[in-house]
């Protein structure tokens, strides 16, 4: 779910770097990551239930959250210094 976002936010984008910075992500900060999750499932169920919402929201809101999420995760890292310089 975060590796699309994790691809954009690299200066060389890496597949498996986005990968495992995305299991990091689901292991170091599990409520977020489940919440951001939940979150999605719910407006993916809307959007199937309405139909019309299906279009425009199905995929394009999921994927601004995440990349959202992904960015506020890495202020986080780089404000309290635990990134590698």
């Amino acid at each position: 779910m975060f590796t699309f976002p994790f691809m954009l936010e690299q200066t060389k984008p890496s597949y498996l770097n986005a990968l495992r910075n995305s299991a990091v992500l689901f292991l170091k900060w599990p409520g977020q990551a489940l919440g951001f999750t939940f979150i999605n499932l719910v407006v993916i169920g809307l959007s199937v239930w309405l139909r019309f919402p299906w279009l425009i929201f199905g995929a394009s809101l999921p994927a601004l959250m995440s990349c959202l999420c992904v960015m506020d995760i890495v202020d986080q890292v780089n404000k309290t210094g635990l990134a590698k310089p």
